[in-house]
């Protein structure tokens, strides 16, 4: 029977690793936070497990345990240690940022057409001034979460008030620029990526979100034919690799999508990497990978 442990849920982890300094959580933050934290204990938690709430006690019998968190930020291992939690091992937050951030996910994989990361607002702006008018796009800051960090604009000219969102962004990290898409489908895979380097990945399942891209639920057996489900496989094992070799250790989740174009379904196979546990993950069904 495994041992409880207490968990931390800061599910606004991406917030602090965009500006770790002193970060401390507005009210809306944790107003969309406390909204999720019943969902997440559903996967995460075992027979036993407590949950740390900030300013509410820990019951006796849960001091000394082990610490876990959402992701194991500083603010996370100070508020797991000063609840008499002893907070589990984990990357330091240089790694954690770096391998977080969108442009490590961008540099993995052969990005579709049109994308571009940069951290130079002047060269995101020229990018998207010189697209064709009426087009659409989606700007993404370097970490974000449920949807958030997120702008949409229109190619061919920026407005004054896009053109100081992107800069302002810039100086948090690299940002995303897209193609906006009326996506197909969406599916997740679920990984853990351990110390020593070895890998293990769960089934892929289909990922359902609202229309600005936050999380509603996971499920399994998602509509994908042979080549898409290869790709999938390969960009998953082909991400666990480059988070152990940046100093990476612990939950994962990659996410992918398809959508339609000139009538023929297109595929991408690595939108989006979390190193951190995500929503719907579970240890239940990993497996290791070759």
């Amino acid at each position: 029977m495994a041992v409880p442990s207490v968990w931390f849920l800061n599910l606004d982890a991406d917030h602090e690793l965009a500006r770790p300094a002193g970060y401390a959580p507005t009210a809306a933050v944790l107003a969309r936070v406390d909204a999720l934290r019943a969902r997440v204990r559903e996967d995460l938690f075992e027979d036993g497990d407590v949950e740390l709430v900030p300013g509410v006690d820990l019951p006796a019998a849960a001091r000394g345990l082990e610490g876990r968190a959402w992701c194991m930020t500083p603010r996370a291992r100070k508020l797991l240690t000063a609840a008499g939690a002893d907070p589990v091992a984990s990357p330091a937050l240089e790694v954690l940022r770096r391998v977080n951030s969108r442009s490590f996910a961008y540099a993995l994989t052969d990005r579709e057409e049109g994308s571009l990361c940069s951290d130079d607002p002047r060269v995101l702006q020229d990018y998207l001034r010189a697209a064709s008018a009426g087009t659409q796009w989606l700007a993404k800051r370097a970490h974000g979460m449920a949807g958030r960090g997120q702008r949409r604009l229109a190619g061919g000219a920026l407005s004054a008030a896009d053109s100081q969102w992107l800069a302002k962004s810039c100086e948090l990290g690299a940002v995303l620029v897209e193609p906006r898409r009326e996506l197909e489908l969406e599916c997740v895979v679920h990984g853990e990526v351990g110390r020593d380097g070895t890998l293990r990945l769960a089934p892929v399942l289909q990922q359902l979100c609202d229309e600005f891209g936050a999380w509603l639920e996971n499920v399994p057996d998602p509509p994908l034919d042979d080549v898409e489900r290869a790709a999938l496989s390969a960009a998953a094992a082909q991400a666990g690799r480059a988070l152990a070799a940046a100093g990476y250790f612990g939950p994962f989740g990659l996410d992918s999508y398809a959508w339609r174009e000139a009538g023929r379904r297109r595929w991408n196979p690595l939108s989006d990497l979390n190193a951190r546990y995500t929503m719907g993950w579970s240890r239940h069904g990993l497996v290791p990978c070759p």
